[in-house]
């Protein structure tokens, strides 16, 4: 062991000891009064949202009166109108730093989090699975059709939020962090045209969502917004946009669960790994595609068992698949269309299934239950799209 590990031991040592009188407080109160902990993310928006899921928390924990949880934001804000919203339903104090050492002294000496609140993903269902509790105010909503205005969104159409994700956003914000480990989730903004030009011909408006964004939208249909680079883009707009839109179709990125926490219809294109959808968004009815798997030295593409026995199912480094030999292809834009239609009259209840379809989709989700046993049975609504699967069923080998 070197002498930089070691003082970083002797260092925390003394910090927990330190720190030690205030948790035997908190420790001896429990019979008495529960103490709880909580810093909320605030850095990246996906993580901010994840706050709502506290929001729809409604068990005995929280509304018992013997439990006091003093919460707080991380340092960052990454948008402070979602922050002012979430405001509203929770009291949030400044002690981010305090919060921390606390959270990491209880967690040093108890080894558990009886004392710490966390806010895990899956938790943005107690918010999608009811009517969500999360509104905007009439000063808001006024603002909100100003904005409408301006874009050329006519009075009461509707609109589909639509986002591909590249490593721009990320690198303005957080430039002296090497963020290639997640390139794996990117992909092309103009995969995502063919389907906007369908939805556009479906009636609706087609607004592509981001903040800072490497490509431009091409298209001359006036129905098809590209937001991402227009002057009216504010962190207002963002939640505004995504909290009214008829649905979000799109990347993984945290933007997506703004749409979720008010309570609209989420579809993932692009899902870079097919685990997460059956831990943290099983509770989603609203189909999804995900990346085909490439096994460069072979040259063909892996099925659904393969890519669970080489552990990429919920790989998060781009590192592991070039390890593995392994290339992540985009969705085509045909496969991106046919979802965005498939999700499009779902919504409608117009879906009429194919002969076959409801049998790919028990096979698949079989083949992934051998891996990832399901939980919550009675609440799992995850589906892949009919369109891909019927076209990939290489998938189920």
């Amino acid at each position: 062991m070197n002498l930089k590990n070691n003082n970083s031991i002797y260092f925390d040592i003394v910090k927990a000891i330190i720190l030690l009188p205030i948790v035997l407080v908190v420790m001896a109160l429990k019979p008495i009064i529960l103490i709880r902990f909580g810093v909320i993310d605030s850095s990246r928006i996906g993580h901010l949202c994840c706050a709502s899921g506290y929001i729809g928390l409604d068990n005995a924990s929280k509304n018992d009166k013997r439990v006091v949880d003093i919460l707080s934001y991380s340092n960052i804000i990454s948008n402070k109108c979602l922050q002012k919203i979430i405001n509203r339903y929770i009291s949030p104090l400044p002690i981010t730093g305090f919060s921390k050492r606390i959270i990491w002294a209880i967690k040093f000496w108890n080894k558990n989090d009886v004392h710490v609140v966390n806010f895990p993903v899956r938790d943005l269902r107690l918010v999608h699975d009811e009517k969500s509790k999360i509104r905007f105010s009439v000063s808001e909503n006024k603002k909100g059709l100003e904005l409408l205005e301006k874009l050329g969104v006519s009075e009461n159409a509707n609109w589909v939020c639509i986002h591909n994700r590249d490593s721009s956003y990320l690198k303005s914000v957080m430039p002296d962090y090497d963020w290639s480990y997640h390139d794996f989730r990117d992909f092309s903004v103009e995969s995502m045209l063919l389907a906007a030009e369908e939805l556009a011909s479906r009636g609706y408006y087609v607004i592509r969502m981001g903040a800072v964004s490497k490509d431009t939208m091409a298209s001359n249909n006036v129905r098809i917004i590209d937001y991402a680079n227009c002057v009216e883009r504010s962190e207002f707009a963002d939640i505004y946009l995504l909290g009214n839109c008829h649905f979000y179709l799109g990347s993984d990125s945290g933007i997506f669960a703004v749409s979720t926490i008010f309570n609209r219809p989420f579809s993932f294109v692009n899902f870079p790994v097919p685990e997460p959808i059956g831990t943290n968004y099983y509770w989603n009815s609203t189909p999804f595609i995900f990346k085909h798997f490439y096994l460069e030295n072979e040259k063909r593409r892996l099925s659904l068992r393969e890519i669970f026995e080489l552990g990429l199912a919920n790989t998060s480094d781009s590192k592991c698949f070039e390890s593995a030999g392994v290339e992540l292809i985009e969705n085509t834009s045909e496969e991106i269309r046919d979802l965005a239609i498939e999700v499009d009259e779902r919504i409608k209840g117009e879906w009429q299934s194919s002969n076959g379809d409801d049998e790919l989709q028990a096979a698949f989700w079989s083949i992934y239950n051998q891996y990832y046993p399901l939980k919550d049975k009675e609440l799992f609504k995850a589906i892949i799209g009919s369109s891909f699967l019927r076209n990939n069923q290489y998938l189920l080998n």
